[in-house]
Order: structure tokens, then sequence, then C-alpha cells
């Protein structure tokens, strides 16, 4: 009768049918036998809407027909209001609320120069409050933060050159005119950046060709990284400065990547179902016609990945009807295990169970922070929160750990106490303008911190341990350290050549590691196809390990000297360890919202959970049973070379976020490559190369292990601040599905989505802002949205800007309008969230 569409088919073939009522709404929505259904209010708007497990969603409005309120299926309430424009003012949960202030249309605002109508001036979060300053043309010239009982500030200036673009970011604490650190553009007649100058007067070159692609990336020692692109402007070549090219091609017909050549004469071949899924991944040695690896991988009708072989190890995987992982499985060849989730109905996790076949529950408060933590028969909670982030965390047996927090949710301190009140840790945290630790009081003595212009850190002053001094080149290659006689040499690639009189370096055409030669031993490296760590031998080329890996690059054995161990993982990290016959030796527990391998809970040993009491990093530094008692504490150089204290009776191997001590090599695997904590470098370059956030693809961190970490071993993650609830679960989305990304494949979810017009008045309006964030994203041209490496940073806050306009919209929509979103909805979502959060990381990076 209205002409709806009851009926779709989408490219994968799966179908998608609609039914209305009489006013011509939408009533249900199956798809792959998934139902979703709709209620309506008196007014004719959404009042309830029911997911296919039986989850519902409740919606109430105001009087101009906004969205007033949203309580999810667990019963967790957001409410909203709005200015008499109609702009959203506040959100609130029973975690805090955030208001926004805008200026007024056509009369500027106070902190103005100009008009700059309908922005926004002020945010109020729970614990801060970050203010906007506009000049005439609407561009920011400050972004102030306000914080603690002090009303302390901070913020950045920024200064436009005649034609409008970024010349300079100006970072400063308490004063606006007081600067502490500077960083200047340049830009050629065509507008592009050419020159970034750092804080020490050092700078970054980048060259183009005619159609804008990158040609060259200088760094500031001159050493010059050299690319080549086809007409579609797509990376053909790229050439590190001392030579060595990997080299790309790409399908006549889809575009889509076909082969990759690396430095070493090693090719990857890619194939691709009709839908542009990597359905296989070929390997081949140098001028061999047979594939050395082979990877097949198979997805189910909603383009999930379910199944992945190298003919070595497999894994496979099971979604419910919302899309939401179910099983896990990996087979090892002669044994496989299995994790299994279980989801709150707004899709937080409920539970987990991995091969140990200890079961941990989850709970949550109608804020959705998590309270409790069942652990078998044990129960950890966490209470006292600051906004989102926890004042206390109780461990079974009743050890208590309490956590201070500034305005911005830094770390101040961290304590704990045994059952009988006695003090086990406790660590103070001082912060300078610059928000780098400048001192550090912990139970054992008092640590200081000396930084240079660029914040990389130069003094160590340990209470116990010996005094570290570090100096850098331009591009932070570490040119001496005080406890190593002699200079560090570096070749034109920033490979490490030779570190003073402790060790000697050698490296293969793709600038891995391949032999490392000290006083008391040499070391040999080998790689597989894959680039992956292999085989490490001694001197004599007798082998000491070797390793192997599935096809998410995830180590899953090792083999030292015939003793066998595997290794088995879920979302949050490693979860086993098994010997040969895969009984579990040892397994770990996580926070379920923990970055990858951060700031672990428990291990398990024995039949007995011990309990991790971390720094803020989440870097583990004592182990505790639940009398208290501590069986494992350690302490650590600056980049991380830990010292076992004599008295530990457990065995611990994690050690920074994400990494994993191998006692073999003194390197601790990071899942994508190795790190060496005695030169606080990586032994290979980052495989996904400048996107990763340093211009040195051997630095960790950019020299600051004291507020940023590494968890995944390719991209720079800085210490949590404050940031909402919905951003912190939108930004964890992404799993499990294979899509090319650079040089790597990364799993991640993918599907596709509907574009059904919405069928009521607020739906279409909402419907209408994002249309208009996304064609709003088109003004960067066709392929070029994405924020990334020798953008100006002016290039990168619109991006992220527009990027951020579009997740919100989204968010808004989904909610709405789709019961929260299909797969395609949700991973759309996901993308755009993620687009803000590498935006903003290359901007940090600055």
């Amino acid at each position: 009768m209205f002409g709806q569409l009851v009926r779709q088919v989408d490219a994968a073939g799966v179908e998608t049918r609609f039914t209305y009522d009489a006013l011509g709404r939408e009533l249900t929505r199956t798809r792959a036998g998934a139902v979703w259904k709709r209620e309506y209010g008196t007014a004719g708007r959404v009042a309830n809407s029911t997911d296919p497990l039986g989850g519902v969603t409740r919606f109430t409005y105001d009087s101009q027909g906004r969205l007033a309120s949203r309580t999810d299926a667990a019963g967790q309430r957001m409410e909203y209001a709005y200015t008499p424009r109609g702009d959203l003012a506040r959100t609130q949960d029973p975690a805090g609320t955030v208001s926004m202030t805008y200026d007024a249309p056509g009369k500027g605002c106070s902190s103005c120069g100009g008009s700059a109508a309908g922005r926004p001036v002020r945010v109020d979060y729970p614990t801060f409050s970050r203010l906007f300053a506009y000049d005439g043309l609407g561009r920011t010239v400050r972004e102030t933060d306000v914080f603690g009982p002090k009303n302390e500030t901070r913020g950045v200036n920024y200064v436009y050159d005649r034609a409008g673009r970024l010349a300079e970011k100006r970072e400063w604490a308490h004063d606006p005119d007081l600067t502490h650190r500077v960083t200047k553009y340049a830009y050629d007649q065509l507008g592009r950046l050419v020159r970034e100058t750092d804080n020490l007067g050092q700078a970054t070159n980048y060259g183009y060709d005619a159609w804008d692609n990158l040609l060259a990336l200088t760094d500031a020692k001159g050493q010059v990284t050299r690319f080549t692109h086809d007409d579609a402007g797509r990376t053909v070549s790229e050439t590190r400065p001392l030579g060595g090219t990997t080299r790309y091609t790409y399908n006549a017909t889809t575009g889509l990547l076909a082969e990759k050549l690396d430095a070493r004469g090693v090719k990857t071949a890619y194939a691709y179902d009709l839908l542009g899924r990597v359905v296989g991944v070929d390997a081949y040695a140098g001028g061999r016609t047979e594939p050395g690896r082979r990877v097949r991988l198979a997805y189910d009708q909603m383009g999930r990945l379910v199944f992945h072989t190298d003919g070595q190890t497999a894994g496979a995987f099971t979604y419910d009807a919302l899309g939401r992982k179910l099983t896990e499985t990996v087979d090892y060849g002669s044994f496989n295990r299995t994790n299994t989730y279980a989801w709150q109905a707004n899709g937080q996790p409920a539970a987990f169970t991995g091969p140990d076949g200890l079961a941990r529950t989850y709970a949550y408060d109608t804020a959705g922070r998590l309270t409790a933590m069942s652990v078998g028969t044990g129960m950890v909670t966490l209470d006292d929160f600051t906004w989102t982030a926890p004042g206390t965390m109780t461990l079974p047996g009743g050890t208590r750990r309490r956590f201070g927090y500034d305005g911005l949710l830094r770390v101040t301190n961290i304590n704990a106490t045994s059952p009988a009140d006695a003090l086990i840790q406790s660590y103070n945290y001082t912060y300078d303008d610059a928000g780098n630790i400048r001192k550090k009081d912990t139970e054992h003595g008092a640590y200081a911190y000396s930084y240079d212009k660029l914040d990389r850190l130069i003094r160590s002053d340990n209470p116990v341990l010996t005094d570290e001094a570090f100096t850098y080149d331009q591009v932070g290659n570490r040119l001496s350290s005080a406890d190593v006689s002699g200079g560090w040499l570096y070749n034109g690639n920033n490979e490490l050549l030779q570190a003073g009189n402790r060790a000697e370096y050698k490296y293969d055409a793709a600038g891995n590691l391949v032999e490392k030669k000290t006083p008391e031993r040499t070391l040999l490296f080998e790689y597989d196809l894959d680039n992956h760590l292999s085989r490490v031998a001694d001197g004599n080329n007798a082998t000491v390990a070797s390793y192997g890996y599935d096809f998410l690059r995830r180590r899953i054995w090792k083999d030292v000297r015939g003793v066998k161990t595997f290794y088995h993982y879920s979302d949050s990290g490693l979860v086993a360890e098994m010997d040969a016959s895969g009984n579990v030796r040892k397994s770990y527990g996580y926070r379920p919202d923990s970055p990858w391998g951060t700031d672990p809970l428990f291990v398990r040993e024995n039949g007995k959970n011990y309990w991790f009491l971390n720094d803020h990093l989440g870097t583990p530094q004592q182990i505790v049973a639940e009398n208290g008692g501590v069986v494992w504490k350690a302490q650590y150089q600056v980049f991380g070379k830990a010292e076992i204290d004599g008295s530990s009776t457990l065995t611990n191997n994690l050690r920074f976020p994400g990494q994993y001590y191998d006692e073999e090599t003194c390197l601790h695997y990071n899942w994508n490559r190795y790190y060496d904590p005695e030169s606080g470098r990586y032994s290979q370059t980052d495989p996904i190369g400048f996107e990763g956030g340093d211009i040195n693809l051997y630095g960790y961190c950019l020299q600051n292990s004291n507020i940023f970490m590494d968890p995944e071993g390719n991209y720079i993650v800085a210490i949590p601040i404050a940031v909402p609830i919905a951003i912190k679960v939108l930004t964890k989305a992404a799993i499990f599905t294979v899509k090319v990304i650079g040089t790597i494949i990364v799993a991640k979810t993918i599907s596709d989505s509907l574009d059904k017009e919405c069928d009521d008045d607020l739906c279409e309006e909402l419907n209408r802002i994002v249309q208009l964030a996304k064609k709003d994203l088109h003004r960067f041209g066709k392929g070029n949205a994405a924020c990334k490496i020798g953008m100006s940073l002016e290039e990168l806050r619109s991006r992220r800007d527009a990027w951020l306009n579009l997740a919100i919209a989204r968010a808004q929509r989904d909610a709405r309008c789709w019961e929260g979103g299909d797969y395609g909805h949700q991973q759309a979502q996901a993308d755009a969230w993620n687009h803000v959060g590498k935006c903003q990381a290359l901007m940090e990076g600055r």
C-alpha cells in the first residue's frame, strides 16, 4: 500500500524481509533468520525495540519529539537534554553528567574573537572541563582543559598563516602565554605540508608528486624513505633509506592488493571472493614457484570469519544472532582448545571460560561500569568510582587495592594492603606541566625522572637499581647510556649496529635483527615467510629455540631445547600456557575492559589463583596469594628490563603491556614483533610502517615509556585519560574478519549494511545528519579522508572532527532507528570511531 521495501537481497545473497503496520511503520525486520521488532508510542515514535535474543531497548521523548532517554536491554539508562535551539546540552547517566555550552547565533561567544555560531565553547565532564576559543573565521585558536580542586589549566594554542593554514601548535600549562612545546608547520604553494619542525628545531620534510602522493619522507637526520604510486594513487613501492624495496601489485579489475614482494624476495599473493574478502594467502620464498605457506579462510553469510587454516594450525569461530562471538577454537594439530563467551543483553561481556575451565563472570552497575568479577569461587569487587575509574578493588581473600586520580583521570596513587591491613604496595605519581611523570614514590623508595624538550626520557634516578641516563639523536636513536661504555652506532636505516661495548648487531634486507653478539654469547635469528621470528641459534648455529604462529600473527608455541610450550589467547590477551599434550600449566585472567595483554588480574597455577599488583601502565610489580603473601615481585629499569626479587617463588613472564619475557633471548614477545628492553627498541621495524606513530620504525613509545605503551607491538597508545564510556565501548568493537591494510593482514569486524530509510520524522532527520556527515568527508577527496603520517596538524584535526561528527551521528541514528544497528551499522560506526582514535593518536604524537 505504501510502497515500502518488503524484501532486500544484498551482494552476499543475504535476504532481509520487512513488515509494517497500517500506518506504514516498520514492525519487524528479519535478516538471516534473526528478527528485530518495534513498538510505537502514542506520538508514533519508537517506544520499544526488541532484538533477536529478546533484549528490549526503551525510548522516551520530550515535547519536541527529541530523544529524552534511552534504557538498554540491561537496564542502563542515558538521559538527554537540549538547548532552546535544539543542540544537545546534556547527557547524564549514573556515572555523571556531560554538559555542553554553545555560542549564540550571530553573536560569537565571550571567548571568541568573532562569530562562530553554533560551535561548542565549553564541555563539562564529571571530572574536568574543556574550553574552546575561536577567531573571527571560526577557527579554533585555543583548547583548554580545566581540572582539579585548584582549577589547574593546560592547553594548546593554534596559530595560522595568512592562507589560513596551521602554522604553529603551542602547548602550555597554567598560562597560555608560557609555552613549553612548540611545533611549526610549513607548506608549499599548493598548500601541502612540506616541513614539520619540532621543539628542538629539527625538521621532517615531505615531498609530493603532481597528484599529491607522498614521494619522499626525509627525517631530521636527512634519511629519505621513498615511495612510488600508480595512476590510482596506490603505493607500488616503498624503499628504505639504504635501499631495500617492498613492491605491491594490484588486481586490474578489482583494484585490490594482489601481491607483495618484500626486500627479502618473499612474495605474498592474496586471493579474494566476489565480495572482496580475503580467502587465500600464499607465501613464496625467493624464486620458488610453490608456496611455503598457504592460508585459507571462510566466512558465514554475514561476512564474519568462521574458519582459517594454514595446514599446521586452524581456528574456528561461532557467533550469536547479534554477531557476538560465542566460541573460538584453535586446533594445535595434536589437540584443540576452546574459549566460550557470553554477553549481557546490551552487548557487554557477561562471562568467559578458557582452556582451564575456570569460569569468569562479570557484573555492572547501571552506568555500565564493571563492579564485580567472579573467578571460580572467588569474587573481585570494584567500587568508589571517579567517573569511569574504580577507586577500590577488593580481591578474593581480602587484599585491597586503592586508586587515586586527578581531574584528567591520570593515576595519582596506587596502594595495596593485605587482609590484615598491612601495606604491600604504595605508588604515588607527580606529573609535570607537559603531562610527564616527574616523580614516583614507592614502598621501596623514590624515583625521579627527567625529560628533554621532546619529552624523551633522559634520566631515571632509581632508589635501588643503578641510575640511568640517555642521550638521543634527531630521530630518537639512543646515542649513549650511563651503564654502557662507548657510543651507540646506527646506519641510515636506523638499525642499531653497536651498543657501546655491550653488543653488536646485524640485520637482513627487510630490517630484521639476524645477529646479536655480546661478550657472553652470540645469538642468530631467523624469520619465516610472514616475517615472524621462527628460530634462534647460538654462535655455532645450534638451535636454542623455535617458534610457531597462527594466521592472526599470534605466537602459539615455542620449543626451547626440546621443551615445547603452547599458548592460547582470548580477545583480552594470553589466557593459557600448555604443555606438549595440551595440559594447562598456567592461565591468566583480565578485566574485560582492559586493552590487549594489559593490566592482568590473576594467574592460576597448580589449582591456585594469584593476584597481580600492577602500576599505572598495567605492568606487574608484585603478585600475591589470597592471604596477601607476596609470591613474586620485581623492580624495573625505565625501559622495561626487570630485576626479579630473589624471594619470588612464582615465575611470571608478563612485562610491559602486551609483552611476554623469553628467558632464552631476553627479548619480549609483543604480538607483532619482539622488543629488547636492554636497548629500549624493537628488533624489527613496525609492520604497519609510519602509521604506527613514530618516524623511527624501531623506536619504543617515542622514548617515553612512562606515559605511552604499545600492547600490540605496532601502535603507540597514551595512558588513559578521561573518555566517555560510549567511546570506550565503541572502539573495542573490532574483532575477527580479515582485511588487508597496507603491508599486513589484520583482524577486524566487517559486514554489509542496510541503507533503508528510517520511517519516522526523527529517524529521517537523524539519517539526514548521517548523510551530511558522510558528505562532509568527501571534501578531502576520494580515498583521502583517513589520517596519515605526513599530514599537518590542521589536516589531522579537520579529519578527526569530521570522523567524530560521523561517529556521533551514526551512534545517535543507529540507537534511535536501528535498535543499535545491524552488523553493517555496527561496523560502520566502529570504523568511524577507529578513524577518530587514529587521528587523535597522530595528533598527540606531534
